[in-house]
């Protein structure tokens, strides 16, 4: 009998392997930069809607314009919407990989309420007065 040699086998074996590994390796590629995309977005919005509703406090300003000027620079498809008592901010926008031709559809909301602080601890105030008349009455 004669031994059989088998050669370039490992070629072969590696070379099936190679996809499956570059596969594996450009995927994880995607979703980390898809990850890191959607968290700037994420932030840049969240950073206009506090904006907008810290300057919603100032009487001589309106909190929307400022979320759309700090906005205004950004790219993609972000919206400033709400009223005196809300800053709503929302993006939308398609992330797309030139490799395998993937796209990744991200969107998000982020609002932020207008407070007025100083109308709140008047608010406490008076409620603080009101406990301390009536307690000392019924003493």
């Amino acid at each position: 009998m004669t031994k059989l040699k088998l050669r370039g086998s490992y070629t072969v074996e590696a070379a099936c392997l190679s996809g499956l590994f570059l596969l594996v390796i450009f995927a994880s590629l995607f979703l980390i930069i898809g990850t890191l995309h959607h968290s700037i977005r994420t932030n840049a919005s969240l950073e206009a809607s506090e904006l907008g509703s810290i300057q919603s406090v100032r009487k001589n300003q309106d909190g929307l314009s400022t979320a759309n000027l700090r906005i205004h620079w950004e790219t993609g498809g972000y919206s400033v919407s709400g009223s005196n008592h809300e800053v709503l901010v929302s993006f939308e926008e398609q992330f797309r990989f030139p490799i395998f031709n993937l796209n990744w559809h991200i969107k998000g909301t982020s609002h932020s309420k207008v407070i007025q602080p100083v109308l709140f601890i008047e608010k406490i105030k008076k409620a603080q007065a009101l406990c301390n008349i009536s307690g000392s009455n019924s003493q």
